[in-house]
Parts: structure tokens; sequence; C-alpha cells
């Protein structure tokens, strides 16, 4: 039977005491760390953020390890692919310096950044000769703790540097763990808020651009309504004092050379007119309320009453929804699509209008309104005609501005109402779309949000 070698009573009791000592080492430091920690926690808990802090820090560190350099710098990318150090706060000798920015090749901050706690107690020169900061401060002890983001990427680093050897090499980078945390809390608060503040530069730059364009549209319209519009009365005024004082002497074709231009010239105030009502379609918050469609539209209708005579027309309205929104444009959206199906009307047929309201919930839109859509449930208003109708391929067409489908002179119009329509019910979240068929009328369908919406 084997004999185990017994092992000598003095070379245990030497084992014992090694362990004894690393134990007592270890409790020791623990200590240091849980003393330094309450420490830097009272000291720091309602301490100054952003730049104060930062600087406040390295000087803290650099008082309780008596390094000769400590900075916390974050990871910039000066050109695409190439990374380097911006020191945010850093001390020399114990007083705080002006900043530095240096590459990350050939140094222990490259291994940094990478994620690695890096410690190099002495001949850190000669371990990284390529090194131009190293050589500058002329450091031979380094120690360099990552900076970890919330996604958990190494984004800044805080760094211990010393021209001598670094004593305590565990105590250093015990200690820069333990601030690390709040260094990383308080780096990635400071980006945050430089972020947030770039993007309401940003907005507000394009507000005070909107605000531009808003007096440069304002102009404009003073222009068309003012300056376009009194030659265009001239013109038509002169034309009817032709007609009446030199009709005499005027052949047909004359005349007819006249009215051409009366006519022409009417058109084009009309022209002008609904441009200046395109372009000054927006809605303020201030006129939103809910709307009666019912009476919206029945208003509408008496309004059109001289064009319903003449045309015999049938217009059946049935019980429509209450919508938020602003009536003079709801009024316009439904003056617009009642004057379009009177006008596109079938030779000796009654036109028959009939306008009727659903209550659908959102998942119920068509599928090409979805992604588009309010969080809200819709009104579905269709208002149908038995007119002339226009192919299915047209349907998109009808609604951009001056969009005709057929000649001036066979059906009045600037070839703007549906664009117009289009727009206010997109200020209203809403859309809009048409279906037909060449001779068999056509149904527009108007989805407006019932709730509110921003």
């Amino acid at each position: 039977m084997d004999v185990m070698p017994t092992v000598p009573l003095q070379e245990q009791i030497d084992t014992l005491i090694r362990e004894n000592i690393r134990l007592k080492s270890q409790l020791d430091q623990q200590e240091v760390d849980q003393r330094f920690l309450i420490e830097f926690s009272d000291k720091f808990a309602t301490y100054t953020v952003g730049d104060e802090f930062f600087h406040s820090l390295v000087r803290y560190i650099a008082e309780q390890t008596r390094l000769d350099f400590v900075f916390l710098g974050e990871l910039i990318e000066p050109v695409p692919n190439q990374f380097a150090i911006r020191t945010i706060a850093l001390t020399a000798y114990g007083q705080t310096v002006g900043n530095i920015q240096y590459d990350l090749p050939d140094g222990p901050c490259e291994q940094v950044i990478q994620g690695q706690l890096s410690k190099y107690p002495s001949q850190c020169r000669r371990l990284f000769p390529k090194n131009q900061t190293l050589v500058q401060f002329n450091v031979e002890g380094y120690i360099g703790y990552p900076l970890y983001d919330t996604k958990g990427n190494a984004f800044g680093i805080l760094t211990v540097m010393h021209q001598s050897t670094i004593d305590q090499p565990e105590y250093i980078a015990s200690l820069l763990k333990i601030v690390a945390k709040r260094a990383e809390f308080e780096l990635e608060r400071t980006k945050y808020e430089a972020d947030l503040k770039a993007v309401n530069e940003e907005l507000l730059a394009k507000n005070q651009e909107l605000t531009n364009r808003n007096a440069e549209l304002a102009s404009f319209s003073y222009v068309a309504s003012h300056d376009l519009q009194e030659p265009l009365r001239k013109i038509r005024s002169f034309g009817d004092r032709l007609k009446v004082a030199y009709a005499p002497h005027l052949d047909e074709e004359g005349a007819d050379i006249i009215d051409r231009m009366v006519l022409a010239a009417k058109r084009m105030s009309l022209l002008i007119k609904d441009l200046l009502d395109y372009s000054r379609l927006t809605l303020q918050s201030d006129t939103w309320r809910p709307q009666s469609l019912s009476e919206i539209v029945e208003s509408v209708a008496n309004e059109l009453d001289m064009s319903i005579q003449e045309s015999g027309a049938q217009i059946d309205i049935g019980e429509l929804a209450i919508v938020p929104g602003d009536e003079s444009q709801l009024r316009q959206l439904f003056q617009n699509l009642l004057s379009n199906a009177l006008k596109f009307t079938q030779p000796d047929c009654v036109p028959h209008i009939r306008i009727r309201s659903t209550h659908i919930k959102r998942s119920d839109l068509p599928a090409e309104f979805l992604l588009l859509a309010a969080p809200s449930d819709y009104a579905l208003i269709d208002v149908t005609d038995n007119g002339i109708g226009f192919d299915v391929q047209h349907a998109e067409r009808i609604f951009g501005t001056f969009q005709r489908l057929h000649g001036q002179g066979k059906y009045p119009g600037t070839g703007i109402g549906l664009a117009i329509a289009k727009k206010i019910t997109e200020n209203h979240r809403g859309f809009i779309k048409a279906m037909s068929q060449p001779g068999q009328g056509a149904t527009f369908l108007v989805y407006l949000p019932t709730q509110p919406t921003a």
C-alpha cells in the first residue's frame, strides 16, 4: 500500500502564514475601498453636474493618488474610421489645465477604449515608443479604465499617468473602478443634453425659416389678391365698355374677340382666387371645434340652391357624423365635392347626389391609409353621384392641382377644386379617395377622425 508523503510541519505553517497575509491584504483593500466609496459618495452626492463635476472628479482622484496626471476623456471620430480621445477634464501636478486631443493608435488608451483595464505601472514609454502623448508627458506609469454607455459600448476613459513608477497599481485601479459608474452616468447625460441642444437649435432654425416662408407667402398673397387682380378687373371693365360703346362698329368676329378676352380675364381671376385659397389652407388650433357635418352640408346645399334648381338635381343627405375640425374648411370641402357632382352631369339625366356617413374603426381603414392614420375612430362620408364618371386609372390624378380630365370649354373650372378638397382632408388628419367608371357616376370617400388629433 502506497503511503502519502508527509508535508513537513514548518512548510504547512509557512503556507498558512502566506494565506493569512493574502487574506489580510484583501480585507484591508476591501476596507480601503469601502472607506473611499463612502467618502466619494458623501462628497459628490449633491455635487454640481456637467463640466464642474468632471473637473472636481479628476482633482479629487489626483488628491487621493498624488499622481502627476489625471484626466477624463471621451471617444470622438474626427474623420471617418479614425478615432481619438478628447479630454473633458485634465489635471497636471494637482492643478486643472487646458484640455487636449490625441489619436488612439500605438498607445495604452487604444486598449482601454476596446474595453480593457490597462495597467502599466512602469516602463510605459519603452512599451509604447511611438506614442507621442506618452513621450510629451514623460510618462513612466499608466493606468486607464474604460467608461461604458448604457448600450455597453466604451465611449470614454478615466486615466492616471505618472512620471515615475506607480506604487500600489491594484489600489489605484480599484479607485478608478469605484468612481467610473458615476462618471459614466454624467458623461452620457451631458452627451444627451448636447445632442438635445443641437436638435433644439436645428428646430429653432427650421421654425425661423418657416416664419420667413410664411412672411413671403403673406407678401405673395397680397400681390396676388391686389396687384394681379387689379389689371384683370381693368381688362374686364374695358372689355365691357368696348362692347357697349362700340358694338355698332364691330362685326361678329370683333364682338367674339372681346367676349373671349373678357372670359379669359374672368378665368384668370378665378384661378388666382383658387390658388390663394389653396395656399392659405392651414389649420389653426384655435379654430378646432366639434362640427356637425349634417348642418354644414345642409348649409352648403342652400348656398348652391340656384345651381341645384337649374339642373333639377336631387340631393339626398343622410344623418352625418360630428367630427372635430375647422368649420370654414369643412364647408369648403363639401362645397367643392357638391359643385363637382353638379358640374359633371350626364345629358338628359336628372342629377342625383347622395351623401351618407358611417362610423368605422381605425383598423377598418383601407390599407394604404393605415400607416398615416391618427389614433382615432373615423367617420366615412361617401358622396355619390350619377354623373359622367371617369376612368379609374385617373383616380389619383384628379386630386392634383391643375388636373383636368375634360377640356376648358366643355366643363368650367380651374382644376384646383379637388386638390383643395384633398388638402383640407389632410389638414384634418383624414384621407380622401375616388371610385368611378365612365358613364356610371362617381363616389368620393372622405375619412375624417372622430376624436381630436395632434
